[in-house]
């Protein structure tokens, strides 16, 4: 009886683990739609944002710092806060970051009149990562931006060329900085964006549910046949009835067994009738007490 019960027990965790499963990837799900909807395409979970990266411009040097040669005769030296290198179809995990925040160096998702620009083009919301470069506090507070990868497809067959092609962000269009980014990453997304995803991810662990609450079933109606398959062979012991004789132990089966079935019937009957009543004094405010 008590390895019986370890093992309901183990079969009610496992159902109830995955039941909160299925719960909390229709959850996740939803907020990421939602979120989605409203962030220029860009899901958001929990305070983080997660996109797939899909061009090359921010493909540069897996080296420490940023070396631009500026058309104004400048040369500029960044320290890279964050990943050195962001390839295509990366994912990377964006946290939101305010302006007061950002420090040059920092690889940061915005969108700016560019993006605005950039996602009429392609018909799709695509905001944009690049390294923050420049950062200007006064009158008017913004940021300059530029990719890391100055022969990148979005630039012009020439290449890119700082300043002209970088990006000036105001305060209001930041998205977040990006503190993570790796190929996994990338695949998990586009991974989570195919169409059978989420039917998959429900059904697979509402199969397994379907298929334990079946074989508990199977076996609770197994053992309660041998049970009263027992049961019935101690009457018949205790009437004195030979099991060598096949027409009499036949017939003693047969009545025992419609009489454990009537019985049965009768507590089923009972217990239904006992908690209509309870019911029913529930709902007149009659309070009631289990007995001891």
């Amino acid at each position: 009886m008590e390895k019986s019960k370890r093992k309901k027990l183990v079969s009610n965790i496992i159902t109830g683990v995955l039941g909160a499963l299925i719960v909390g990837l229709i959850a996740c799900q939803v907020t990421m739609f939602i979120t989605a909807r409203n962030n220029h395409n860009v899901s958001s979970l929990f305070g983080y944002s997660f996109l797939s990266v899909a061009t090359n411009s921010m493909e540069g040097k897996n080296e420490e710092y940023r070396y631009i040669k500026s058309t104004d005769g400048r040369e500029l030296e960044v320290k890279k806060i964050g990943p050195w290198t962001i390839p295509t179809n990366y994912g990377v995990i964006i946290k939101k970051i305010s302006f007061a925040d950002v420090k040059v160096g920092m690889s940061l998702t915005f969108y700016n009149e560019d993006a605005r620009i950039l996602s009429q083009q392609y018909q799709v919301e695509m905001p944009i990562t690049h390294r923050v470069i420049e950062k200007i506090e006064g009158e008017e507070n913004y940021l300059i931006c530029y990719g890391d990868n100055d022969e990148a497809q979005t630039c012009l067959t020439s290449g890119c060329s700082y300043p002209a092609q970088a990006n000036k962000v105001l305060p209001n269009e930041i998205m977040g900085e990006v503190v993570v980014a790796s190929k996994f990453m990338g695949d998990a997304i586009n991974l989570t964006r195919q169409t059978w995803f989420l039917p998959v991810m429900v059904l697979v662990p509402l199969a397994i549910v379907g298929f334990i609450s079946a074989f508990d079933m199977i076996k609770k109606a197994h053992r309660e046949q041998k049970e009263e398959d027992e049961e019935i062979e101690r009457q018949m012991i205790a009437a004195g009835v030979d099991p060598n004789d096949e027409s009499k132990a036949m017939l003693f089966r047969e009545k025992a067994r419609y009489k454990l079935e009537l019985k049965q019937e009768l507590e089923r009957e009972k217990e239904a009738e006992k908690k209509r009543l309870e019911k029913e004094l529930k709902k007149k405010g009659v309070e009631i007490k289990d007995e001891e």
